[in-house]
């Protein structure tokens, strides 16, 4: 059970809360599952390069303070694997609310990949439906603040 919690911790792009990691395991009763957090949090508490921490009512994982200084191998790490040139493609910014299937129309190309990492990176974001058959998502970029 500890094992399936760390994995949930670490594979979530959000905080877990403990009352979705009860849901995610339906057949164990909530006090194993409660216990096997204690157990994990205890595991963490020793020095390393992870940490669990609580955000938002939640647990993730994240690197332990010392790694989080912005110097040393795994800032540089981190930095040059953030740097990766992009295509001609994933530089093509929705500037009016437009559906997926429009941008692949104009584009091209099958422009998902590209889309779905726009969103993860708060460039563009949904901002409603078309009222057409299917109701598609309609796109446009982030509003800077």
């Amino acid at each position: 059970m500890k094992a399936i919690l760390e994995a949930l911790i670490f594979a979530s792009p959000d905080p877990l809360t403990p009352k979705a990691m009860s849901n995610c395991s339906n057949t164990e009763p909530k006090e194993d599952v409660q216990a096997a957090l204690a157990e994990l949090r205890q595991d963490y508490e020793r020095p390393g390069g992870l940490q669990l921490v609580e955000v938002r009512g939640g647990i993730r994982s994240s690197r332990a303070p010392i790694f989080t200084s912005g110097s040393g191998a795994v800032s540089r790490a981190h930095h040059r694997s953030s740097r990766c040139r992009r295509s001609r493609h994933s530089r093509h910014r929705v500037s009016e609310p437009i559906t997926a299937i429009e941008i692949t129309r104009v584009r091209g190309v099958n422009t998902s990949g590209v889309l779905n990492t726009l969103l993860e990176r708060h460039r563009d974001q949904v901002v409603g439906r078309k009222p057409v058959v299917g109701r598609p998502f309609l796109y446009a970029r982030r509003k800077s603040s």
